[in-house]
This record gives structure tokens, C-alpha cells and sequence, in this order.
């Protein structure tokens, strides 16, 4: 059975549920299946959007960080700490990134006379593309979840952590009482307003009653300017 090189990246959006890296996986490998130039540029994004979701995880910044410096940071957020692998891993991540500005199509232009990638330049990048995209996952399979800082959602956290034995018990000991006068939920104690909650975990309802109350406030202010007349 061939493995796709992309297998470890589909393992990360499985994972993450990032809509712009499922999107980027669709491009990479309808491009590797013909070996199309951009197959170079989809394969380094992919990297950049797993690495900075990783960072953006453990609330480190990414903004200002090229390819190889993403990539060691990136390891060393996952409690990566072999300094010599990380090191020379960042110095072949960036030749890809070399490799992809003199040769790539989809990100800079180029001048005619600049060769385009051939199928053993698309090859090489791919193959070690595969390797990175490895050693990131394994990487952060090891590497724990900071809860106060982690933008996953509820359900993936639950699965990845496997909370659901934890979880049941909390739901089941929580004190919840609801102020119906006041329109306050309070949870041990702390205060939550319900609009807060729907807002948090279903913005699609929360949005279909935004709409409700504004189309009921047009309906009812002209009402109110005709009594006032």
C-alpha cells in the first residue's frame, strides 16, 4: 500500500480542524498527483500553518519567524529538545524554502529565464516535506495542552486528552441554578450569562436570534413613533 507524504498532515487536521490547512492539503495533493510546480508551495504552507497553530497553542508569537525558525520553534513548543536534530532540521527546512522561492510559481514572480521546478526538484521537496511533517506530529502527540491557553474545541480536546470518564463526573457533581428574573446562570457559584453561552458554543443560533431581535426591532419602532403621534 503507498502511504500519501501527506498522511501526517491529514493526522494534524483530523486533530486541529483547521478549515485554511484541510483547504491547503486539498491543494498540495491534487498538484503532487502530477507533479505540478505548486505542489512545492502548497507542501511549505502546509508546514506554516501546522507550525504557527502549534505555537498560537502555547501562546508564543509566530508573526516575524521565517520557515526554519518556525520550524525549530515549533519543536521546542512540543517539548522537542534535541538540539541537534532541531538544528540541522531548520537548516534543511530552510533550503526547501530556497528551493521555493527561486523555483516556486504560486508565491513569488519570477523572471522567464529562472528554471521552473523539475519532477526530481518536486520529488526532493516532497520527500523531505514527509519527514518534517513526521517529526512534527510525533512531536506533538508528546506534548500536553495547555487548557487556559488552547483554541481547540471542546470536543477535540475531550477526544485528544480523553476526558470523557473526568468530564461525566464533572457534569454530574456541578451545582447549576438559573436566575430566570435576572437572566443569569450561575455554575458553582460563578455567574455565566446565557447569551454568553450560545454565543461561545453555538454562534450560528446566536446569529439566527440577533437577526430575530433586530427584524422585531424594525417592526416596532415605527409602532412606537405612531402611539407617540
Amino acid at each position: 500500500m503507498i502511504i500519501s507524504p501527506l498522511e501526517h498532515a491529514h493526522d494534524f487536521q483530523k486533530v486541529l480542524g483547521l478549515a485554511r490547512l484541510a483547504a491547503t492539503i486539498d491543494k498540495a495533493e491534487g498538484a503532487l498527483k502530477t507533479l505540478e510546480p505548486e505542489a512545492i508551495d502548497y507542501c511549505k504552507c502546509v508546514i506554516e500553518i501546522i507550525c504557527k497553530h502549534i505555537l498560537a497553542e502555547r501562546g508564543l508569537p509566530y508573526d516575524d519567524l521565517k520557515l526554519p525558525k518556525l520550524v525549530k520553534q515549533a519543536l521546542s513548543a512540543c517539548g522537542f529538545d534535541n538540539d541537534g536534530i532541531a538544528g540541522n532540521l531548520s537548516g534543511i527546512v530552510g533550503a526547501l524554502a530556497e528551493i521555493r522561492n527561486r523555483t516556486g510559481i504560486a508565491g513569488h514572480g519570477q523572471h522567464d529565464s529562472q528554471d521552473m521546478p523539475s519532477q526530481t526538484d518536486i520529488r526532493i521537496f516532497v520527500s523531505i516535506f514527509e519527514s518534517v511533517i513526521s517529526l512534527l506530529w510525533h512531536a506533538f502527540n508528546r506534548f500536553n495542552i495547555d487548557l487556559t491557553l488552547t483554541k481547540l474545541r471542546f470536543d477535540l480536546i475531550e477526544q485528544r486528552l480523553e476526558l470523557a470518564s473526568f468530564n461525566e463526573v464533572l457534569d454530574a457533581s456541578t451545582s447549576i441554578t438559573y436566575d430566570q428574573e435576572e437572566g443569569r446562570i450561575y455554575i458553582n457559584g460563578k455567574e455565566v450569562r446565557p447569551s454568553e453561552l450560545l454565543f461561545i458554543f453555538d454562534r450560528n443560533s446566536y446569529s439566527e436570534e440577533l437577526k430575530k431581535f433586530r427584524l422585531t426591532e424594525v417592526v416596532t419602532e415605527p409602532e412606537e413613533e405612531a402611539r407617540a403621534t
